[in-house]
């Protein structure tokens, strides 16, 4: 896999039920680089397959992601130096 087909391979990866693939894919993709809480929360609520620590994480992941996005960004402009004046 290339670096720069990354962001697809990823995409392709989402548009697959989570439930084909192993527990530590699984687990990747829900908590790590949370792809399936996108595409798998609402069709596991409309099976009644969704746990109770999903459903908390499905709530919670967009929040703190944005959070570590936030900081890292502001860290990113206190360390910015323009190429020009």
């Amino acid at each position: 896999m290339e670096t720069a087909n990354l962001g697809a391979q990823l995409w392709e990866a989402n548009t697959m039920p989570m439930a084909i693939y192993n527990r530590m894919i699984q687990a990747i993709g829900t908590f790590i680089f949370p792809i399936f809480v996108v595409s798998n929360i609402a069709p596991l609520y409309v099976l009644d397959k969704l746990t109770l620590t999903r459903l908390v994480w499905g709530i919670c992941a967009p929040f703190l992601f944005f959070a570590f996005v936030r900081i890292m960004f502001l860290q990113g402009l206190k360390r910015y130096t323009s190429a020009s004046n």
